[in-house]
């Protein structure tokens, strides 16, 4: 199963998209700035609000309202801690009626601190890429 930035899941509309880091710092994305694809595991399923991910792909359009919802250095800015480190660890779509589905992403467990299936790049447009696959 494919989820898109633009779809409409279940009916609910998408508002914004929690990126979680490996140190437990969570930054919200608002989905005007964030375009994705995200190809869902049918082996993990833990139940219908946490899955796992096969594939995702995120395009930062812009830093703008981007906010820390919890970070342990509130003055790195966004484009500096995503590119720093690979650590990704899931991301959580957040809907209109207040549910969250959350996903998680494809991990290389060589090392526990650094995600190798992580690869971020900038596209011709300057937009931020990040591409998480094996």
């Amino acid at each position: 199963m494919n989820i898109l930035s633009e779809e409409i899941v279940t009916g609910l509309e998408i508002v914004s998209v929690d990126i979680v880091f490996e140190n437990c710092e969570i930054y919200t994305v608002p989905i005007e700035n964030i375009n994705f694809s995200i190809e869902l595991s049918d082996i993990c399923n833990y139940n219908s609000y946490k899955r796992c991910a096969e594939e995702v792909r995120l395009i930062i359009k812009s830093s703008d309202n981007i906010t820390p919802r919890f970070s342990w250095s509130y003055i790195t800015p966004f484009y500096k801690r995503i590119t720093q480190y690979n650590d990704i660890t899931s991301v959580c779509l957040k809907y209109d009626d207040g549910s969250e589905l959350d996903i998680y992403v494809p991990w290389n467990f060589e090392d526990e601190s650094i995600n190798s299936f992580q690869k971020p790049t900038f596209n011709t447009d300057g937009y931020l890429v990040i591409d998480i696959r094996e």
